[in-house]
């Protein structure tokens, strides 16, 4: 009898922590691919003229330069398929390192009659890069850039990184 209580403990145990390593692997993996939110995470874009976009891409400190150049030109070939174009060419790039903060109201519960508030300053170092690309119905006779094409872009990242959406 007890033996047979051990393993069942022991089996739920390690159903259980498999549970908690599979939630970690894919809450990690599913939130840097987004719209920019409130975490200044994400892409965002702008319309510059009738065929010319400027689009973004920001993440935090930790990600790679190629993942950041991997994610802003999947933004860019979604942006061009949504306008009805088939190829982009990537115009200008910039790059930018900043810092940001984010001040917070922590609670203090030292002493029992009084509630009491520290407030702490958290700051944050982000990667930004920024295409502005120019996108065509029809292959361009660009000599000098890249011409991309939109939807085999999208599948090639999209599979490389294993983004389902």
């Amino acid at each position: 009898m007890f033996l047979t209580k051990t393993l069942s403990m022991k089996r739920r145990w390690m159903v259980f922590s498999g549970l908690i390593l599979l939630w970690i692997f894919l809450s990690g993996q599913a939130t840097l691919y987004k719209r920019f939110a409130y975490d200044r995470i994400g892409f965002y874009s702008s319309q510059v003229d009738d065929d010319i976009y400027r689009v973004s891409f920001s993440a935090p400190e930790e990600e790679t330069f190629r993942k950041l150049s991997d994610f802003v030109l999947l933004c860019c070939a979604e942006m061009t398929l949504e306008a009805g174009y088939r190829y982009f060419v990537v115009k200008e790039n910039y790059y930018n390192a900043d810092s940001y903060g984010v001040g917070l109201r922590e609670k203090n519960f030292s002493n029992k009659d009084k509630t009491r508030y520290n407030e702490i300053f958290k700051g944050y170092l982000r990667k930004t890069l920024t295409y502005v690309i120019q996108c065509f119905e029809d292959i361009p006779d660009e000599k000098t850039s890249t011409i991309y094409d939109a939807a085999v872009t999208v599948k090639q990242i999209k599979k490389a990184y294993g983004i389902k959406k």
